[in-house]
């Protein structure tokens, strides 16, 4: 892995560690500021957090992608959820669930930010005889990482935002074209996740 993409692992865990939150939405250059998200009928929760944080007084997100001057792909959005601690009769004690979301971002006709994947983690503790409170406490935690993932999502366009000199003036792009190509790259996209299940050692025994 780059370093560019170490320093942004870093800073996305340090976020997400700290609980962070953008206060207001983000202040975006002009070729920026006509919007169309791509969701492909993704998770509804992670857009809708999207739409929410990305709107303002100067920026819209639009139901119509021809007069779409920027485009944010959802390529994929997955949840999971594995057994980090059981006890000796194989019952779980404590869950992971993961939230994962891979998507792209272009504008005034240039891929600003490639394919990316991003992970995010969240532990609790599991009762053995509790199942609604279990999936309850889950349905809650898939809900929170949602909001969490739309905010890093944005944080990054923000970050690109910044970073860049104005781009030249262009036709507004047409965005049924983003998603196959970005799926046709997802291979090579840089990745910040969780191991996948079958590398993962085995869960702890507690007595």
């Amino acid at each position: 892995m780059s370093g560019r993409y170490l320093l942004m692992s870093a800073a996305l865990a340090m976020f997400a560690g700290c609980g962070f939150h953008l206060r207001e939405a983000p202040v975006l250059p002009p070729e920026m500021r006509s919007l169309y998200i791509v969701s492909s009928g993704q998770n509804a929760e992670l857009v809708r957090d999207l739409r929410r944080g990305l709107e303002s007084e100067t920026t819209s997100v639009l139901d119509d992608p021809t007069r779409a001057t920027a485009t944010l792909s959802i390529i994929n959005v997955s949840q999971s959820s594995r057994a980090l601690v059981v006890n000796r009769r194989g019952q779980p004690l404590e869950y992971q669930v993961a939230f994962t979301t891979s998507y792209t971002f272009i504008a005034g006709g240039v891929v600003l930010i490639p394919p990316e994947v991003l992970t995010l983690t969240r532990n609790y503790d599991y009762s053995v005889t509790n199942a609604i409170a279990n999936q309850e406490q889950e349905d809650a935690l898939f809900a929170s990482l949602a909001k969490q993932m739309s905010q890093l999502i944005i944080f990054r366009i923000q970050a690109v935002a910044r970073s860049l000199p104005p781009l030249p003036a262009t036709a507004p792009l047409a965005a049924s074209a983003a998603p196959a190509q970005a799926a046709h790259d997802i291979s090579h996209a840089p990745a910040i996740v969780v191991p996948p299940a079958a590398t993962r050692p085995r869960p702890p025994v507690v007595e």
